[in-house]
Formats: structure tokens, sequence, C-alpha cells
């Protein structure tokens, strides 16, 4: 993670990490259309430094603002492609929301559990949302589960605090056929990829530093045929790159290769498993969206002029 990327998670979540249910009619509304299907969605801060959600085609045209109230960040795609959940602080609590293109307005997903909230996903079957809670105790993020409503919360992880660094679990992500969680965690002292089964047993560590250059490692992503894992890699809270390896940490790649202190950050997979995005710096000015084929190759900028506030991760519908 970036010093940019943690600098955006400790001010959106603090000022650190950060109506109704969602409903029947919510989970069956109709899957998206020919002309909206494959659209990228992301969080970025615009000129007066709040984080708004925006969608844009795959080419990077027709960019659309979707939110225009608070701080709204870490959006991802439900499965069935119909919703985008995601954290906002509109009500002074961060808590987690879904939209659709059409709403007006997003739909709170109420829940039990205190603290502020980020990172959300749901489950292949739309039946749970895994997400981070900022402890009110500790004060550094743990990875709960809850029904798709928000209903029976249950805590998954507890970090001991790092000697050194931040303390997280964070990033929870559905295999596709649902039986396990990937996530980023400190449990091992610095940041990692980990893994557990969906009931948050099992618990094993993919990387312990995948290279001399990239110590530390965060922003899992599944491939959509679940093979093989997309993530960040290297100095955290400076810079690092964007990687892949197996679903088991095997046969680990580089994919961008910057010079320091230029970092390549939050990587998504495309729908098809073919393409890569991800933000980077790399213009030596403003953040940007950059897209790239899954092995690393034809690196191009797709989105630009989102400023130097950051991208607050991206998601790509499938």
């Amino acid at each position: 993670m970036t010093e940019r990327r943690f600098a955006n998670l400790c001010w959106a979540a603090l000022a650190v990490l950060a109506a109704s249910c969602i409903g029947c009619s919510r989970i069956a509304s109709e899957a998206p259309d020919r002309a909206s299907a494959g659209l990228i969605v992301f969080s970025a801060a615009g000129s007066d430094g709040r984080f708004d959600l925006y969608s844009a085609r795959p080419d990077g045209s027709d960019r659309k603002q979707l939110t225009r109230q608070g701080n709204n960040i870490t959006p991802a795609w439900t499965p069935d492609g119909t919703r985008i959940i995601f954290a906002s602080d509109r009500t002074g609590t961060r808590e987690l929301y879904v939209i659709t293109e059409s709403d007006r307005e997003p739909s709170r997903i109420a829940t039990s559990v205190a603290g502020n909230k980020l990172t959300p996903s749901m489950s292949h079957d739309l039946s749970k949302i895994a997400f981070a809670v900022e402890d009110p105790v500790t004060g550094h993020p743990e990875i709960w589960i809850a029904s798709a409503d928000g209903a029976a919360p249950r805590r998954l992880t507890t970090t001991p605090k790092a000697s050194t660094g931040p303390t997280w679990a964070l990033f929870p992500r559905f295999s596709p056929d649902d039986a396990r969680i990937l996530y980023a965690s400190t449990q091992s002292g610095s940041s990692q990829i980990w893994i557990m089964n969906a009931d948050g047993t099992g618990n094993r560590q993919l990387t312990s530093g995948v290279s001399t250059d990239a110590p530390d490692a965060n922003a899992p992503n599944w491939s959509p045929d679940g093979t093989r894992i997309v993530f960040w890699a290297g100095h955290e809270t400076r810079y690092g790159e964007v990687w892949t390896m197996d679903a088991d940490g095997t046969h680990r790649k580089q994919l961008t290769d910057q010079p320091a202190p230029i970092s390549s950050d939050n990587p998504a997979w495309s729908p098809d498993g073919g393409t890569i995005i991800f933000d980077s710096n790399r213009s030596g000015t403003t953040v940007e969206i950059w897209i790239m084929k899954s092995d690393g190759g034809d690196q191009r900028r797709l989105i630009g002029g989102l400023g130097a506030g950051g991208v607050m991760q991206m998601s790509w519908r499938r």
C-alpha cells in the first residue's frame, strides 16, 4: 500500500479507517443491459478533496459521477453486476451502502457492529457480505462477515498490534465458490496476503515478502476463475508494484516496474481475466487509472485527470 493510499485510508476513516437494508426486491433487481455491461467503478477525490464514486466504460469514456454527499470509498460491484457496495461517512460514521446506476441516493446496509467500516464485498451467491471495521478498542480494522442485509454479524480476525507500522486486516474477498476469503493482514508483523475459510478458520499466509524490494503486500483480488490473485507489493506506506500469483501463493510475477517513488496500486481484473486495471502516479503530478494485459503487456493510461488525492479502489462489472 503506498503512502498516498495509506494516508487516504487513515484520513477517510478517522477524518483512521473508517436506508434500509438490502431488500429482496434489490437482490432480484434487473441485470445490467448490454450498453452498461463491463462498467468500471472507482472512488476518486474531486477538486474539493472529497471522495465520490464514478463509473466509466472500459475504454475510459462516458465518465459519470454516482455520489454527491460525504466521502464515498472502496466500491465493489456485487457479483451479479446489479449494485455497487461501498463505504460512506455521509451520516458522520462510516457505514456500508449499496447503490445502482439509476439510484439518486444509496441505501444503507444496517448492521449492529460499531466502528468505521470499509472495503466491503459480497459473496457470489449474494447471501453474505465481508467487510473491515475499525475496532473501537484497538483502533485498527478487523474483518467481519454478515448476512447481505447486515444481520448476524460475526468477527473473523483478531490481529495483534504490529511492533512497527500500521496494524490491520483489510480487503476481504470471497473466492468464486465462496468457500474462502482472501485478505491483507499484518498478523505476522507486516502487511501480507492471507487466505482463510469463509467461516474464519484455516488462516494461512500466502506471501512473506515477494522480493527484496517488495517486503510488504496488500490489496488482493481473485481472478474471475479463482486460479490467480493480483495484488500490490512494495514498501508499505511508500511505493510498490502490481504482481500476480497462483491461488496457492506460487508462481509470482511482477507486472509493473517503475522507479521509486512511483507506485502502481489497487489492481482489479477484467470480467474475462485477460486485462487488469490499476492506478498509478507515474505521470508525476496526478493519479491516473491505467490498464494492461494480464501478463503485464500493453500498459497504457485509461483515465486521467483524477487529481493528486488518489484513487480509493476500483471494480470492474462482470
